[in-house]
């Protein structure tokens, strides 16, 4: 598949993008070598090969307590209970 100066108007019309004549070509060209690899990532086998297992760095949640809540808490605008009071950003609709 080739992408022409014609998609890359397109794109850049739908993405509200003013380009020049240079960055068409240029963006052309770049969607072109991009949509290729992926072409060829498509033809690769990936039936039967192993999965790049990486070991899980995700340690378990826990509470612990703050060493320095005063400190933080004490630096709020506002707070209450040892916690920071923000503005209502949400409705209850």
């Amino acid at each position: 598949m080739s992408i022409s100066r014609d998609d890359v108007l397109h794109i850049a019309k739908l993405a509200h993008l003013a380009l020049s004549d240079e960055e068409v070509d240029a963006f052309a060209k770049d969607l072109d070598a991009i949509l290729g690899y992926v072409e060829r990532l498509k033809n690769e086998p990936g039936e039967g090969a192993e999965p790049h297992a990486l070991p899980s760095r995700f340690r378990e949640d826990e509470a612990r307590p703050w060493p320095n809540l005063d400190t933080i808490v004490d630096a709020a605008p506002e707070s209450s209970e040892n916690m920071f009071r923000v503005p209502r950003s949400i409705d209850e609709r």
